[in-house]
């Protein structure tokens, strides 16, 4: 039985909020390594406060990037550009849970009108439209779970920067990895329909320019 638009539409918003949910997960438990490296003594999880808000989480990891020691110039400035990223992703989510959703027309095939008012500076605002597809709600769906790949790989390797968390044969001068360890956080690899992705550096296109053809 062939899905109607109502529920079409449903399927797709709820993909786009279950998505940022798992994104907001991945940025508190940055929020949390991020603490616990930079706290003297013994940790306590329990001390530790997450800030309620996504954005206001990015901010304070992003003061905690600029402190973190065992990050290079170049690995602060990658993280600090994840995390912006990641910031105007969850924003996607909120459009989509918030905006007032319609179908576009009785004819229209697969294609939605969005739209929400003006929240500031307007006594009597003029709704805001704007259409919206397949295509674009599946582009803010691969945003997110591109955004969450990139967080999860910054929880790593910051993880692997804290000393106290480091093991013998995995992390610090016993572990070796065959690929760059921020080429995900960077954002440069491709994410492939089945939820797995491949590294830019692996791309035999991407290396040898538009040919496509490998060494």
């Amino acid at each position: 039985m062939p899905i109607d638009e109502d529920d079409d539409l449903a399927l797709r918003i709820g993909r786009i909020v279950m998505s940022a949910t798992a994104l907001d997960y991945t940025a508190r438990n940055v929020f949390l390594t991020l603490s616990d490296a930079l706290t003297d003594g013994p940790r306590s999880w329990d001390a530790i406060q997450t800030p309620d808000k996504f954005s206001s989480i990015v901010e304070s990891c992003v003061e905690m990037i600029k402190r973190h020691s065992n990050l290079s110039e170049v690995q602060r400035g990658d993280a600090i550009e994840a995390l912006v990223r990641s910031e105007a992703a969850y924003r996607l989510r909120n459009r989509a849970a918030h905006d007032l959703w319609s179908i576009a027309s009785p004819d229209a095939v697969k294609q939605w009108v969005r739209q929400r008012h003006p929240r500031r500076g307007i006594e009597y605002p003029v709704s805001e439209q704007r259409p919206a597809t397949e295509a674009s709600l599946h582009d803010d769906l691969t945003t997110l779970r591109r955004s969450n790949l990139e967080l999860s790989q910054l929880h790593t390797v910051i993880s692997e920067a804290n000393p106290r968390w480091r093991i013998v044969g995995v992390s610090g001068s016993g572990r070796t990895w065959p690929f760059d360890d921020w080429e995900i956080v960077r954002g440069e690899f491709e994410l492939l329909s089945d939820g797995s992705f491949q590294r830019w550096s692996t791309d035999p296109a991407r290396r040898h320019g538009d040919s496509g053809l490998a060494e």
